[in-house]
């Protein structure tokens, strides 16, 4: 998402539902969810008492609070925050009461998206001899660039139990993910699961019953329809959470990935879906990592809007000693994004391994590290991940660098056709393009890459190869509920792309081999990719000593890290430099 913070408004949308007296011609006024903060902790702590009463039956209740009659659906004890239900009018009367120290409404945000996988320049760094050297960062194995660059497998030799028989590798730290939600029985995260819940609102939960039916459209907006055909509410439809979770701590199994913490447990928290994140579900992720006493929460997900709400949230995290990590942001700017610009977080930005920035990562005073953000291998929902390999004929020779997409068609047995340029995949660029039985050759940029490949099958394509606009490659979703677009798609890189394209504008002919299987696992890019990788090393240097607090191990990861210079052009980019997991265990546990 690439949104200043200054046009940020234009972006949010607002969550409101319409409620009728009746199905007749009477008034309608919308209500939408709000976050109520008190000055007096005593006030919410109360409310949190009525509700949990059986005479009362829960959330959803006509509450007295003061002197408002509130409809509460949770009471929110760490942040003196109740959610409700209201309207504008009630809202109006709420803002008046002195009791009251802050009302907000939600909003959503754009969900989280892969990024490209490569960068431009080289690294600048003020002591090579404290960096890896970037000729051994290769995935290898379990093991991937990421573990091998924050240092993970020596961090896990160094703490051992008490007696040498044990390997600490993060046992007995608890992350909590905020994110898309989780497919809890990948085999990588099976065994590291604990606990999930989902935090996007449904109409079942926040409308009276009778009122359900009345509202279609509001249930789809509030994520009512999401994770209906799964079956648990929080499943992964998306692949974000999935990845993050792997890379923070997927075991280490003698397949698949491992993550960072491979023994630590691991809680989800589902506020992000195919309409966005919820910043109310965001604020009630945080609490209940508070109630569930977790050791480490990872945000892989923001935007540029300030939220008081938010921000007092995390402090109360804070408060608790949990350790909040967050994505700096993709905007590739010198402002770092929300949650990740809170204090009491710590802002992640990414490099490559190259030991280079990553051209999206933003940066700015408040970034507090970096660590591996760019071709990032990890667990998605099984089956989902899509492995391609391309040979392409004629005026480019021979095998090329590809990826596949979420949703592509499965086709194990190679396809060959000839290519034919079709510009950027827009609906008139097909016009008087024969495509059947050909693969069509199209360029990123402007549309979505769904609206390019369903123009391509319309046009009766038998598979698809995008190439990209920029250095490098990346990957993404064509679908979004876990069907298929109906034939094979990969991305190849620019240089091949555009020697094509010249090749048949000369008259040439050109032809492709392309060939998808299935994968539970993915390559990915972004500052949500580098923030699981610090999330882990928390989990680490909590695991190798039970007393630091969230000040400390904060503390401990930026002292450790190894320092990377930045250029005069980008002050700071690097925060303290790339974390290490292995200095940073170490220090932890000399100060047992």
């Amino acid at each position: 998402m690439k949104t200043s913070r200054k046009n940020f408004a234009a972006t949010v949308v607002t969550a409101g539902l319409v409620l009728s007296t009746s199905l007749g011609a009477q008034a309608e006024e919308a209500v939408s969810r709000y976050l109520v903060q008190y000055h007096s902790p005593g006030i919410v702590q109360n409310v949190a008492r009525q509700l949990s009463s059986p005479a009362l039956g829960g959330a959803q209740t006509r509450v007295r609070v003061m002197q408002n009659d509130l409809r509460v659906v949770h009471a929110l004890r760490n942040t003196r925050m109740l959610e409700i239900l209201a309207t504008s009018s009630e809202i109006a009367a709420l803002k008046n009461d002195p009791n009251v120290a802050l009302v907000e409404k939600e909003y959503f945000f754009p969900a989280p998206q892969p990024l490209a996988t490569r960068t431009a320049k080289p690294a600048a760094v003020s002591d090579a001899a404290t960096l890896p050297d970037p000729k051994d960062l290769f995935d290898e194995g379990e093991i991937t660039w990421g573990l091998k660059a924050v240092r993970a497998v020596d961090a896990w030799k160094s703490a051992q139990s008490a007696d040498g028989t044990q390997t600490i590798a993060g046992r007995g730290a608890r992350v909590l993910v905020l994110d898309t939600g989780i497919d809890r029985d990948h085999t990588d995260i099976a065994s590291r699961f604990e606990a999930g819940r989902n935090f996007l609102a449904r109409t079942t939960e926040v409308l009276p019953g009778a009122l359900n039916s009345l509202l279609p459209s509001a249930a789809n907006l509030l994520g009512g329809a999401e994770g209906s055909s799964t079956k648990y509410d929080y499943f992964d439809e998306n692949g974000h959470g999935t990845h993050v979770s792997g890379t923070i701590l997927g075991a280490y199994n003698g397949s698949g990935v491992s993550g960072v913490a491979p023994l630590a447990n691991l809680l989800m928290g589902r506020v992000c879906g195919k309409f966005g994140c919820t910043s109310v579900g965001i604020i009630r992720g945080i609490e209940y990592g508070i109630e569930q006493k977790v050791d480490v929460l990872n945000m892989s997900l923001g935007g540029p809007m300030a939220s008081t709400a938010a921000r007092e949230a995390v402090a109360a995290a804070d408060r608790a000693n949990v350790t909040v990590i967050c994505a700096s942001g993709n905007d590739g700017q010198a402002s770092v994004s929300f949650p990740a610009a809170y204090p009491g977080s710590m802002a992640v930005g990414a490099i490559d391994s190259r030991l280079a920035k990553a051209s999206f990562s933003n940066w700015g005073p408040e970034l507090a590290i970096v660590a591996p953000g760019v071709d990032v291998l990890s667990s998605v929902p099984t089956g989902s991940g899509r492995e391609a390999k391309v040979e392409m004929e004629g005026p480019v020779k021979g095998e090329v660098k590809s990826k596949s997409f979420v949703g592509a068609e499965e086709n194990e047995v190679p396809l060959t056709a000839e290519l034919v340029f079709v510009g950027l995949g827009k609906p008139e660029d097909f016009t008087g393009k024969d495509l059947r039985g050909k693969f069509a050759l199209i360029q990123r940029g402007e549309i979505p890459f769904a609206e390019k490949v369903k123009s391509a099958v319309g046009a009766g394509a038998a598979g698809v190869l995008i190439f990209n606009n920029t250095v490098g490659l990346i990957s993404g979703a064509l679908t979004q509920d876990g069907t298929s677009v109906g034939v094979p798609v990969a991305m190849i890189e620019k240089t091949v792309g555009d020697s094509v394209v010249a090749a048949l504008q000369a008259g040439e002919v050109a032809r492709a081999s392309l060939s998808v299987v299935k994968t539970n696992y993915s390559a990915l890019g972004g500052t949500s990719m580098a923030s699981p990788h610090v999330a882990g090393v928390a989990a680490l240097v909590k695991a190798a000593n039970r007393n630091l607090t969230a000040a400390q191990v904060r503390q401990i990861l930026s002292e450790t890290s190894s320092p990377m210079t930045a250029s005069a052009e980008r002050p700071n980019e690097f925060g303290a430099g790339l974390v290490d997991a292995n200095a940073a265990v170490l220090k932890a546990i000399s100060l047992r």
